[in-house]
């Protein structure tokens, strides 16, 4: 995808830099200062609302500046001060000062308060003019001295601290002035700003409107900028560097720019005769004085001296010069010499010899992550080399383990490179890893990061053999779990140990879920608390605050079928864990995703009970998606979840909607096509493809029939896909299986040899599935349900091969059953199939018949007390009772009678959770009306009371839908010989165009009792013509 910024790299920058002659401007902010243990402003901000939650409350928007300005000057100086003064210089402003005192650049602007840029410039003997902006009364230009540091917002001892959205902004023209001074002819470099926190952006992006002429270059730590930083960097001469650590990219640029390190670090006593004799001028203190200069260079000397080591010269400080050249990155160099004449080298020098080796292999393998998405050979050519490294580095120095855990990393690196394409080799890669970290552990056995780094590479190779050994990847994570509890039982504080032990317990539970939710759970809240812990630590982990929302949201997916309240609760609490790391990452794309997603689940909740509800949550998430797919347009992940989202919309519509429906599928496509074309090789995108043109086919099926099928054949052409790039994808074969059997199904009764075709073709596809994963339970039950529609469709011609489909559906079932105990969804369909095959024995073999009604119910029991509120369930038992005592009655049993008040009952249970549905309601009146029917004559008082119950029914019944109702509720009114009301409700059924023939009517028992009045007799005449229809 085109990128609307420029983008350079550090070796570019420098190479302007030189061209430059220090004309050039850092402009620093709070990220250069981070790892000198200053919070960057969303920790402070959660320390505001811990230590002044009404001050945080009282904030309009929960940003650093507007939480900032409800505190008073003092709470924010006290608030800042404690970091502040135990701050330690970091390498970033050792690196940076070291470029100011080579004069490679001559002023650095700082939106900090801290000292450290000061600091650091007095170690390398660098004492620049010091101008504080807040509290200046005026500016004057042509007074700034060539070398400057200002504060833009202030310092932490100085007279004011900028902080506020007010106080920002009133500063705004004094910004806008020394932005202008400062020029657009110097080369400008911004790091550690995030350009989110104050106007000084704003300015920035006007002065890009004019144009940096010597260019302006923003230092990122993500791979791409955020939406305030492409403000500015959508104009000319404005470039991004990504993916940068303040540090490490200070110290890379110091180096290219040769100058680093400082004498301070290689040179120690060079330093001090430097700043001694450049700084202080010894005749004023008189003879005394001047006799202390005088045993001050002797001592320097004397130092300097026992320092060397080289009698034959070949070195002035040869010790020293090995460090230096080690510090400068000129590791070549220092390898040559080496490999000259290695007898020249005494242990000291060695040791940075080893070292050489060691940071030239950590260089080539940065190399070959840069190439890695492009060559992957080049980058394991590249690994290779650097593995080389790291065995010379251990040649020199044999308990050098910071060799052996990089060079356990280098290969952990290279098997994730490998993986797709050789998992085999990627296995093996890791298994050399584990080798290289337990030896570097048994040279350091407290090394809490490399126990984490061996905790990784069990992850990852859990992760590998997962597709075909369950068993070995439970056990990896089991090893790991324990190599990350070990890393922090040494640093509780190890934040990646934490976040990547979190990261394997919800793979480890998503795994169990399967097979058992309450160890899934358990493992889901151990994660949870795993990124709490993170989050204690660095409340702006926004990865954790992420992963967390998405561990929350797969413990709302346990919840939905127990505690509905519990769900929302979850899904509620990822959603602010989505906004909260938004807040510290506004482009951070994976939690807009993950948001969706969170979103899409929810609306599952709602499907039923408030369709309206489910399909706003369903758009929300669409917008999160969408939000995603804006910032990063390439993002596949998002594409396919927009996808499922749309598809479950159309779902969700009513049966009218069908025009809606298909437009929802077609937008849907549109979303899986651009998903492929970024990740063609991504079999995921393409079930859930296929599985939306099955969705669209069912959609069209009432339509256009054609087409429908068009749809179930590009669909299986998916599955073929899916299948070409990932061949154990077993739900391919499983989603495969069931299309062909609804093909099969929609056109036996006019092409039965290509039904059984497809039948046999869809039993193909079902074994496979079932050969990959014999305990896929879904490929059980779809097989199942597909042998039994085969089974009803077989009954009229071969009687035999239905029964024994029927036969072999219900080993499937009670085989998926078996391995899924509370998988309701095949207890209900194995009792509807035992129904239906009842129905079929029962003319010739009612008491087999009987005996599969009896197994029948006990599975419709079982699944209703696995989910009681399933009207579904409870309508399919209430027919099959129905279905038996119709039998019954047929045959001229007495247990009808039991077996219709037995339906009566079901269909009433369903109709309390559904009030709503009209097929229940229906079935039910004639359930009673069945049951009266036989007790009538029998026991009339009886039959009376279920007449009442069946005229109660019946009013509701007229009350939704009186067209549907009007006949039946006339007739049931004559029964109790309410003449006035049934002719009313004659009346409306005639209306309604209801009312059946004069002669079905002088047929009709009902009204034997009503017949002769003379309301009756009236309407009889003014509503029938001679020839028995109604007028």
């Amino acid at each position: 995808m085109a990128k609307d910024y420029q983008v350079r790299t550090v070796e570019e920058l420098a190479e302007n830099l030189k061209a430059a002659n220090g004309q050039c401007v850092f402009l620093i902010g709070a990220g250069f200062s981070y790892s000198a243990d200053i919070p960057l402003a969303g920790a402070l901000v959660d320390e505001i609302k811990d230590t002044y939650p009404l001050a945080y409350k009282r904030a309009k928007t929960k940003s650093y500046n507007h939480v900032m300005g409800e505190l008073t000057p003092q709470q924010r100086i006290q608030l800042l001060t404690k970091y502040i003064e135990r701050a330690k210089v970091n390498w970033a402003h050792i690196a940076l000062s070291a470029l100011f005192e080579k004069d490679k650049i001559d002023r650095i602007l700082t939106v900090n308060f801290d000292p450290l840029i000061l600091k650091a410039c007095s170690m390398v003997g660098e004492f620049p003019a010091v101008y504080d902006l807040a509290t200046a009364s005026e500016f004057k230009s042509n007074r700034i001295a060539p070398k400057s540091v200002f504060y833009l917002n202030g310092q932490h001892t100085g007279f004011s601290m900028l902080n506020s959205e007010e106080e920002l902004e009133e500063h705004k023209d004094r910004l806008r002035e020394i932005v202008n001074q400062t020029g657009v002819s110097r080369i400008w470099v911004v790091v550690g700003y995030s350009g989110d926190a104050d106007p000084l952006s704003e300015v920035l992006a006007e002065v890009a409107g004019k144009s940096f002429d010597n260019g302006l270059y923003w230092v990122g730590h993500s791979n791409e900028p955020s939406d305030s930083q492409l403000n500015l960097l959508k104009h000319p001469n404005t470039y991004y560097i990504g993916k940068q650590d303040a540090d490490k990219f200070a110290d890379e640029l110091a180096k290219k720019m040769e100058c680093f390190p400082p004498d301070i670090l290689v040179r120690p006593f060079d330093y001090i005769e430097n700043l001694v004799t450049r700084n202080i001028d010894f005749t004023t203190g008189g003879g005394y004085a001047t006799s202390t200069q005088i045993k001050l260079k002797g001592m320097i000397e004397r130092a300097k001296l026992a320092c060397k080591s080289d009698p034959v010269g070949r070195f002035t400080n040869k010790a020293l010069d090995t460090s230096s050249l080690v510090m400068s990155g000129k590791y070549d160099e220092l390898i040559d010499l080496w490999n000259q004449d290695s007898n020249q080298f005494d242990e000291n020098q060695m040791e940075d010899v080893a070292w050489a080796f060691l940071l030239r292999g950590n260089s080539i393998c940065e190399q070959a992550q840069v190439h890695v998405s492009d060559n992957v050979e080049l980058a394991r050519k590249e690994w290779s080399e650097a593995r080389a490294d790291y065995s010379r580095a251990l040649e020199i120095k044999p308990n050098m383990h910071e060799a052996l855990n990089n060079w356990g990393s280098a290969l952990d690196e290279e098997a994730r490179a490998i993986l797709d394409g050789n998992r085999e080799s990627a296995l093996e890669k890791w298994s050399e890893a584990t080798v290289k970290f337990q030896q570097a552990l048994d040279i350091n056995p407290g090394m809490a990061d490399v126990i984490s780094n061996l905790g990784l590479v069990l992850d990852r190779e859990a992760q590998a053999v997962l597709t075909y050994d369950k068993d070995s990847a439970l056990t990896k994570w089991k090893e790991a779990s324990s190599k990350f509890s070990e890393a922090l039982s040494i640093d509780s504080r190890n934040e990646d140990a934490l976040y990547n032990w979190a990261n394997l317990l919800c793979r480890e539970a998503r795994v169990l879920r399967e097979d058992n939710s309450m160890a899934a759970m358990y493992k889901w809240s151990e994660a949870s608390e795993k990124y709490e812990q993170v989050l204690a630590i660095n409340p702006n982990n926004y990865d954790s605050l992420s992963n967390l929302g998405a561990t929350l949201d797969d413990q709302a997916r346990i919840y939905i079928n127990e505690d509905t309240g519990k769900a929302l609760s979850l899904w509620n609490k990822a959603c602010e864990c989505y906004a909260s790391a938004l807040f510290s990452k506004p482009d951070f794309y994976t939690a807009l995703n993950n948001w969706g997603n969170a979103l899409s689940h929810q609306a599952e909740v709602y499907v039923d009970e408030n369709r309206n509800m489910a399909l706003g949550k369903w758009k929300e998430a669409g917008e999160k998606y969408a939000q995603a797919i804006q910032i990063k347009p390439d993002l596949y992940e998002a594409l396919t979840n927009w996808g499922a989202a749309l598809y479950r919309i159309a779902g969700a519509l009513l049966p009218e909607e069908t025009d809606l429906s298909l437009e929802i599928c077609s937008e849907a496509s549109d979303k899986y096509a651009l998903a492929q074309a970024v990740r063609p090789t991504d079999p995921h995108v393409l079930l859930s493809w296929g599985a939306m043109l099955d969705r669209q086919a069912h959609t069209l099926l009432g339509i256009d029939r054609a087409k429908a099928f068009e749809k179930w054949h590009e669909a299986g052409e998916k599955y073929a896909q899916c299948l070409s790039l990932e061949p154990d994808s077993y739900e391919a074969y499983n989603n495969w299986g069931v299309i062909l059997g609804l093909e099969a199904k929609e056109i036996f009764e006019y092409d039965r040899e290509k039904a059984l075709e497809s039948w046999r073709l869809a039993r193909t596809k079902f074994s496979n599935a079932l050969s990959i994963k014999p305990d896929y339970y879904d490929a059980l039950y779809n097989f199942g349900t597909m042998l039994g529609r085969e089974a009803q469709a077989l009954l009229k011609g071969d009687k035999h091969e239905a029964f024994d489909r029927w036969a072999e559906a219900g080993e499937l079932f009670s085989s998926a059953v078996s391995i899924k105990p509370d998988f309701y969804e095949a207890l209900s369909n194995w009792g509807a199939m035992l129904d239906l095959e009842a129905q079929a024995l029962s003319k010739e073999e009612i008491s087999i018949a009987n005996g599969k009604w009896s197994k029948a119910c006990e599975k419709f029991s079982q699944a209703v007390l696995i989910k009681p509120g399933m009207h579904e369930v409870l309508g399919k038992w209430a027919s099959a009772l129905a279905h038996q005592a119709q039998a019954l009655q047929s045959k001229g049993e007495n247990l009808a009678v039991e077996k219709w008040s037995q339906a009566s009952e079901k269909f009433s249970e369903a109709l309390l959770i559904k009030p709503d549905s009209l097929e229940l309601l229906s079935n039910l009146i004639l359930a009673l009306f069945s049951e009266y029917n036989l007790l009538k004559y029998s026991d009339p008082g009886l039959a009376n009371k279920k007449l009442h119950r069946i005229n109660t029914h019946l009013e509701s019944g007229v009350s939704m839908a009186p067209n549907k109702y009007a006949y039946n509720y006339a007739c049931c009114l004559a029964l109790l010989n309410n003449v006035g009301k049934s002719v009313f409700w004659l009346e409306e059924a005639k209306r309604f165009e209801v009312l059946p023939s004069r002669e079905d009517v002088d047929a009709d028992g009902d009204f034997d009792l009503i017949r002769s009045s003379v309301e009756f007799q009236d309407w009889y005449s003014r509503t029938f013509t001679e020839d028995c229809s109604p007028v």
